[in-house]
């Protein structure tokens, strides 16, 4: 054999064992973005609307690219656009004139399939956070296995999954956090100064998709500051100063209305900045410690698994890992420890109201925590076997995450209101030690399907109420809401996380909550 066919031949192998490592996150991202399409048709959510669809319909109607609706900047509208725009471009390809053309493009906004065209676009930049986490990690320890950790731990959380599918601005400005990071973990591994300039440009960006994405902008001014000497005084400003203005150009690309429409812009700036210090509904929370325990509520058993034990065993890996971290690298710990802690003290000391995917800005930081933590795991281990078989649990774990995104993305395609009741009765007679009351609602369904109670069905004095929460709840505006354990079960499709979303509009769902947390509300039925 040549040496030029021994090299290809050479080539081959480290491309097949290439492919093969790195396989697994293919599929990760494969079963974010599979079971997303699989649950596009959720149903209604409140924001889409009114705050992305028709602004964007309006702005073609008028013929004037500013959206007049600044609570959002504007990239997430450009997003939304794109649907349209395919339509225009052909139309003017196939000839039309440019009122045509307009006319064409109106008229898309108003097809029932628009919609889905807009979320499976947000859903697919969303799974673009899986890479951009995997190839940081990759950056950062250079084993694909602890990448791996950190994006799949990531990629198959239930909690993102579903923000992603929304036409709404968190999800995708947390791919641009993100992608914030690669950047930053790039210039880490590489000392080029490009790197630092490429993540000022997606800390732009994703201050064009939310305004809170501008403290992500911090990590890039620190990362630059720490590479320099801290007497440099000089040079410190010219770069603090080139990598601003580097962000601030990428923003004003995505939100130019910031210089074009001033006057809108800013006051609308100042009222959501105020209504967001006041409150909303039952999402407001008092300012400071209680804001913030709520978030580290959602984190510890909600984030990162559906599976309470192991959400709480995720968020013991984040905390390790930033333990770790530091021990490993102060300078890149400075970035991936004190963006989350700075981020959740800012917004908790500042604003009122907690909604929780307000928080997800900083999950790809703590998934990257998560993945050195369990890594640590692994390092302690004495033994090869030991480690077989903690990598069989966590293989296992992520399975059972995977299947729990399928089977939800299955759940919202056909809910079925007489499995709902059917599982609910099965679930109260498994819990004897409970007295549980039925809603008219669910005994008209039982009886209709001759389903029969439990008996521990009470018509007083009972412990836990099942009931349909749209359709015999009470107003939204006075349901509890955040809290992990608000109730002890949710049957029907699983669009969403309702024991943080209970004012949820979409479609029913039917519920079991205890007397005790049901107190603040009126059931109807």
């Amino acid at each position: 054999m040549s040496t030029e066919a021994a090299t290809r031949g050479e080539r081959a192998r480290r491309f097949g064992r290439s492919a093969v490592r790195h396989l697994p996150i293919v599929l990760i991202i494969a079963v974010f973005v599979g079971s997303g399409l699989r649950g596009i048709d959720f149903g209604f959510h409140w924001d889409e609307p009114e705050w992305q669809i028709r602004p964007v319909k309006a702005m073609v109607q008028s013929g004037v690219l500013l959206p007049r609706q600044y609570i959002y900047p504007s990239l997430a509208r450009w997003v939304a656009l794109s649907p349209a725009l395919v339509t225009g471009v052909k139309a003017g390809l196939a000839g039309r004139g440019f009122r045509e053309v307009q006319a064409a493009m109106v008229a898309d906004f108003d097809q029932p399939d628009y919609l889905f065209r807009v979320r499976t676009l947000f859903l697919i930049i969303s799974a673009l956070t899986i890479v951009w986490i995997y190839l940081a990690a990759l950056a950062i320890d250079r084993a694909w296995w602890k990448a791996l950790l950190a994006a799949g731990a990531f990629g198959l959380t239930w909690e993102f999954a579903y923000h992603a599918r929304w036409v709404a601005t968190d999800s995708i400005c947390t791919q641009f956090s993100a992608l914030t990071l690669l950047g930053l973990a790039l210039f880490h591994r590489t000392q080029k100064p490009g790197w630092l300039y490429f993540a000022a440009v997606a800390a732009g960006l994703c201050t064009g998709t939310k305004y809170p994405g501008v403290v992500v902008l911090a990590t890039v001014l620190l990362t630059g500051a720490l590479a320099l000497p801290v007497r440099a005084v000089g040079k410190q400003l010219v770069r603090a100063t080139a990598l601003g203005f580097t962000a601030f150009g990428a923003y004003l690309v995505s939100t130019p209305a910031t210089l074009l429409h001033p006057f809108d812009f800013y006051e609308q700036l100042q009222q959501i900045n105020s209504y967001y210090g006041a409150g909303h509904y039952t999402y407001t929370v008092a300012k400071g410690l209680p804001h913030l325990e709520l978030a580290l509520g959602y984190f510890t058993f909600d984030f990162f698994s559906s599976f309470r034990v192991l959400s709480v065993l995720a968020w013991g890996a984040v905390l390790t890992g930033a333990i770790y971290r530091l021990r490993d690298d102060k300078r890149l710990a400075a970035v991936l420890v004190s963006f989350p802690a700075f981020f959740l003290f800012f917004f908790c000391w500042k604003y009122g109201v907690f909604i929780v995917r307000n928080f997800l800005l900083v999950t790809p930081f703590l998934a990257l925590l998560l993945g050195r933590g369990a890594a640590q795991a692994f390092a302690l281990l004495d033994s090869p076997l030991k480690k077989k078989v903690l990598a069989g649990v966590v293989a296992g774990a992520m399975l059972a995450q995977a299947v729990w995104l399928i089977d939800a993305g299955e759940s919202i395609r056909a809910p079925d209101e007489t499995a709902q009741v059917r599982s609910a009765l099965a679930w109260a007679a498994s819990h004897p030690g409970q007295r549980f009351r039925f809603s008219d609602k669910v005994k008209a369904v039982a009886a209709a399907h001759g389903l029969q109670l439990p008996a521990n069905s009470v018509d007083t004095a009972p412990d836990a109420i099942v009931f349909f929460i749209r359709a015999e709840g009470p107003d939204p505006r006075v349901m509890p809401v955040n809290d992990p354990f608000l109730f002890e079960a949710v049957f029907g499709p699983r669009e969403t996380n309702l024991n943080w979303y209970s004012t949820w509009e979409g479609k029913d769902h039917l519920i079991i909550m205890s007397v005790e947390k049901a107190k603040p509300v009126q059931v109807r039925g």
